[in-house]
């Protein structure tokens, strides 16, 4: 086994997201930083969400229009009441 002052790679990034393919690398990586008496750096990786779609967009645009309606049928404050209010 080789030192650390020897080793070829000080430290090693293991780049993770989960997959069958990152535990295999993750395995290997820690094999091989093992063997050369290496540090090892984990970054942990996530796919972000889907935008929404308009079809989505649409829907909660429609349910928030169905609640103000609601709420104004039922007193509450009308819409421009409520805009006034969110811009002091």
């Amino acid at each position: 086994m080789m030192g650390r002052r020897h080793s070829q790679f000080k430290k090693i990034l293991i780049g993770y997201d989960g997959s069958a393919q990152a535990d295999k690398a993750t395995e290997s990586a820690l094999a091989l930083a093992q063997s050369f008496d290496s540090k090892v750096l984990l970054f942990a990786v996530a796919r972000p969400p889907e935008p929404a779609t308009m079809v989505e967009v649409d829907a909660m645009l429609d349910d928030a229009r169905v609640t103000l309606l609601k709420s104004e049928s039922e007193g509450g404050r009308p819409l421009g009441t409520v805009q006034a209010l969110t811009r002091s």
